[in-house]
């Protein structure tokens, strides 16, 4: 079966090229635009492959969807900073097909405010999705409506409610690998996962060149480096040994453990700066009238109020 919005079937529409349907004797083609004329054709084909001519092209016009979409049933399992939503799928008989949901969720019966990343949340088609990052200990309230191609919003689902917990659970502790260079260790690792429900927040990383991490370095001590998974400590002392831990924490401040210490040797820094660029400008060829002491022709001087531009410049014979 081939439908196209053009009379020679040129282009056909990509889920209607020649598709085959079986030995059905009726289908319906959803997901159209409104108000276009569609064009149809129809072949047979036998158990070795002979196919038909075409049946007489036929034609109808689409109307507008203004059906809404039936509510979903809604069902939600509060847990540790975070609620799980779950709902059954609604049904679309309007003609432009079932195109997604969008989701509401408060700490308020009525809806107003709703949590800024909740706000009418466009889920797509899926039936089940979970917020996380929420406040322990509270009620949160969720709705649920479906849309369609043509943008028709179905009535919210029931509001559900369900209350959160704690997070205790800590994240898993991430695993290290140090890269040691001149004066500098690079640190390395891989990221940690948090299932508590208040979610990964960041990371701490210690630095010592005692095993004992006893002293600490200063600039090292628990150092919060968010959500990166590398970091360089440099300015380090050459050919020396540094330790380094690092452990996770997640939005409700569980720290996991620490990472296996790792150690690595700083090396002797024997880069050289590159070369600095000079430029002059050369100044009146008379003594400015204050503050420049022997008149040495080709003497450095600083700025003086009698040049036009203030900047160091090296004076000419007068």
């Amino acid at each position: 079966m081939d439908v196209s919005s053009v009379a020679t079937f040129t282009p056909l529409l990509t889920a209607w090229n020649n598709k085959d349907v079986g030995l059905v004797i009726s289908t319906t083609a959803t997901g159209l635009n409104a108000s276009t004329l569609y064009y149809v054709r129809i072949r047979t084909y036998d158990g070795t492959g002979n196919v038909s001519s075409y049946s007489t092209t036929k034609s109808a016009r689409t109307n507008a969807d203004t059906t809404a979409p039936t509510a979903p049933t809604v069902t939600l399992v509060g847990g540790a900073q975070q609620v799980a939503i779950n709902w059954t799928g609604a049904t679309d008989t309007g003609g432009s097909g079932l195109t997604g949901y969008r989701v509401d969720v408060s700490s308020v019966a009525t809806f107003t405010p709703l949590l800024t990343a909740w706000n009418n949340k466009d889920v797509g088609l899926v039936t089940s999705t979970t917020p996380t990052n929420l406040m322990a200990n509270t009620t949160y309230y969720v709705r649920v409506r479906a849309y369609d191609g043509a943008a028709n919003l179905s009535p919210y689902s029931t509001t559900k409610s369900a209350t959160t917990s704690a997070d205790t659970t800590a994240p898993t502790a991430p695993t290290v690998t140090l890269v040691g260079g001149a004066q500098q260790v690079t640190i390395n690792w891989t990221g940690a996962t948090d299932t508590g429900g208040s979610g990964l927040a960041g990371y701490r990383v210690d630095v010592s060149s005692v095993a004992t991490f006893t002293p600490l370095l200063t600039a090292w001590n628990n150092k919060d480096v968010g959500l990166l998974v590398s970091t360089t400590a440099t300015s380090l002392t050459v050919n020396t040994m540094y330790y380094v831990r690092v452990r996770a924490y997640d939005g409700a401040a569980n720290l996991s453990p620490y990472s296996t210490t790792k150690f690595v040797t700083t090396s002797n820094d024997t880069t050289a700066p590159t070369a600095p660029t000079v430029t002059l400008v050369g100044g009146p060829s008379k003594w400015p009238s204050t503050g420049l002491g022997p008149r040495t022709p080709g003497a450095v001087v600083w700025p003086d109020t009698g040049w036009t531009s203030p900047a160091w410049r090296l004076l000419r014979p007068c």
